[in-house]
């Protein structure tokens, strides 16, 4: 009996899933370039049905809103305000975290103030990639407005509110002066030891947006001003953020691209989802539910990565 061995289908065969796998692992940081090249040059794949078993990012929301507004009171009183402990044990705890949640409600839980020192801290301190914005509207509490990257956020506010700049620099300098020549900056992120630093970076950029008397501030400018106690003793210079505001912020650098399902843990794309997936441009995209609640951020590439080896190992 004889048998002729076909070499070229055989090499063909063990090899290509070998070299897909060592494309991926090559290519991992171009793969949405390289995929987006490969089906211009093809008619049709077809990715429905493939089957994603996703860990999600990891997030922390924060609680600086309302009941934290007179924050340099509570500080000086540290001991008997539990909001001011939490931001001290947030800044000072170890560990990171991929995203925040940063929760608008109605327009009146945070100041462009706050979002802007907490996108310099967080970006720094504790490493964060992205801000996960949400606004509540009458029928959803945690309906998703988008997500945006730390330093677009702090130079979106800087643009609007140029004393927000001034006032970190003043903050910033002052800590820095307090260290002298003793070591500062631990990281190449830009931590600031255990974070007791950045503690005092915030009260002091806190001090410098705020007054305690509104005759100091002239008549056509009060507007600008936001009284934080009910005895109008203390007033920051900032505005109320909602999700109009935040919209016209940051313009196209607000990431709004989801993919809806009612899972995070496990989702089944369909052609419609990965292409868009494939089509966002940015490192995460949103999980949201069908009627906008937020339910996760996805890494982009990593989704990408897992349809392609579900899709090259799949049986013809």
């Amino acid at each position: 009996m004889t048998v002729n061995l076909d070499i070229a289908t055989l090499v063909s065969a063990v090899m290509w899933p070998v070299v897909i796998c060592v494309l991926l692992l090559i290519s991992r940081k171009h793969l949405p370039d390289l995929l987006n090249v490969l089906l211009k040059r093809v008619k049709r794949i077809d990715f429905a049905g493939v089957s994603l078993e996703l860990s999600e990012t990891k997030a922390f929301t924060p609680t600086l809103s309302v009941s934290q507004l007179d924050l340099i009171n509570m500080m000086e009183i540290m001991q008997k305000s539990s909001e001011a402990i939490d931001i001290r044990d947030l800044l000072l705890s170890e560990g990171s975290a991929d995203y925040t949640v940063i929760h608008l409600g109605s327009g009146k839980n945070w100041l462009t103030s706050r979002l802007f020192i907490m996108s310099i801290m967080f970006a720094h301190q504790k490493n964060m990639k992205a801000f996960v914005f949400l606004e509540s509207n009458n029928d959803n509490r945690k309906r998703y407005a988008g997500w945006a990257k730390p330093a677009t956020i702090r130079f979106a506010l800087a643009k609007r509110y140029p004393w927000f700049e001034a006032a970190f620099a003043e903050a910033y300098c002052a800590v820095v002066k307090k260290h002298g020549r003793l070591q500062l900056v631990t990281s190449n992120r830009g931590e600031l030891g255990n974070g007791e630093p950045f503690v005092s970076v915030l009260r002091d950029f806190l001090n410098e947006v705020q007054i305690n008397d509104i005759k100091q501030i002239e008549l056509d400018a009060r507007s600008e001003w936001i009284s934080l106690t009910s005895a109008n003793r203390t007033y920051e210079h900032a505005e109320w953020i909602n999700g109009v505001l935040l919209e016209e912020l940051l313009e196209e650098d607000l990431h709004v691209s989801v993919i809806q399902s009612t899972k995070v843990k496990e989702i089944k794309l369909d052609n419609a989802q990965f292409q868009r997936i494939l089509d966002s441009p940015e490192e995460f995209i949103a999980i949201t539910s069908f009627n906008g609640k937020f339910k996760g951020l996805l890494e982009r590439n990593a989704v990408l990565e897992q349809a392609v080896r579900q899709v090259t190992h799949s049986p013809e």
